[in-house]
């Protein structure tokens, strides 16, 4: 894991071959596009593969095993399809919130930890934190940082994930709504948790 956010790391989405998500973004593009949106988690997703309020958010998890407990929650549905969250998600949902939230550009750029479970030392349950609550989504902010699908070159740590995390130590160097942290593919110290993306198909 990088130590800090990786300010000076070369992020390049779901469009570079290396993404596990490089055969799947263009059917949500194209379905975010057609039907003028799509859908995200309002919670971390919680033990059980649930998203709902009041439960522990899954961890222990690599990003791989994230992205096929995603796609399981609605895998073989008619009309939907559900994904590990995307970067075009991620930040297409924090532009949302900038929009319908008089303190979404707070929470997209904020270390202040009375806007979100931010170094506090301790892991609330999904949707428990109620500073942490835009436009009707949970836990954005914090509590912690959650797994995407988007690339990094960033030597070893390849995967990329998002928002901030409630252990201790991490306030001063990092991390807010909008930042990047870089993992390994098979970081499961503790976390993270994951959110998904869903969508028409």
């Amino acid at each position: 894991m990088s130590g800090d956010s990786a300010v000076d790391s070369n992020f390049y989405g779901e469009g570079d071959i290396s993404s596990i998500a490089n055969k799947q973004i263009d059917a949500f593009k194209t379905s975010a596009r057609s039907h003028k949106g799509f859908y995200v988690g309002r919670y971390e997703q919680g033990k059980g593969n649930v998203c709902i309020a009041g439960v522990e958010p899954i961890t222990e998890i690599t990003r791989d095993k994230a992205k096929s407990s995603a796609e399981a929650r609605y895998r073989g549905h008619v009309y939907v399809t559900s994904e590990l969250i995307s970067s075009y998600a991620w930040d297409t949902t924090l532009n949302f919130i900038c929009q319908t939230n008089e303190a979404g550009y707070t929470l997209a750029t904020t270390r202040d930890r009375k806007y979100g479970n931010l170094s506090t030392g301790e892991m609330n349950k999904t949707g428990k934190y109620s500073a942490d609550k835009y436009s009707n989504i949970y836990d954005f902010l914090g509590n912690y940082w959650e797994w995407t699908t988007e690339y990094c070159a960033f030597e070893s740590d390849h995967c990329t994930s998002r928002g901030g995390t409630y252990f201790n130590g991490y306030l001063d160097s990092g991390f807010f709504a909008a930042d990047r942290i870089t993992l390994s593919m098979n970081y499961r110290n503790t976390g993270p948790p994951f959110r998904m993306q869903v969508y028409i198909k």
